[in-house]
């Protein structure tokens, strides 16, 4: 008998306390645009998804849609990704910088 995976949702209570960024990989996919990445913000709570379309996964890059999205929004208290902690961390300092520009 194989045991199943155990899927536990993310609870929140309060709009913008975490959102959750992935990048998908389309540079496989033919396609005669440069944009091969495409990113996934979603709030937990209020379960909205915006999504982009990147020309690479550079964290400067991404860093500035998120503030766009951020300034539409509010940023999360907590930032979520599946791209690991040095490329989170990489992420909030290109946002830190924007703030200081």
């Amino acid at each position: 008998m194989t045991k199943g995976v155990v899927v536990r949702p993310i609870l929140t209570k309060e709009f913008s306390s975490r959102g959750q960024v992935d990048l998908i990989d389309m540079q496989s996919m033919p396609s005669g645009s440069n944009k091969k990445w495409i990113m996934v913000y979603q709030d937990h709570l209020a379960n909205v998804c915006i999504i982009r379309a990147l020309t690479s996964k550079r964290a400067a890059q991404v860093a500035f849609h998120l503030l766009d999205i951020f300034l539409l929004f509010g940023a999360p208290v907590i930032l979520q990704s599946d791209n690991g902690p040095e490329f989170t961390s990489q992420v909030i300092t290109e946002l830190k910088e924007f703030g200081q520009n």
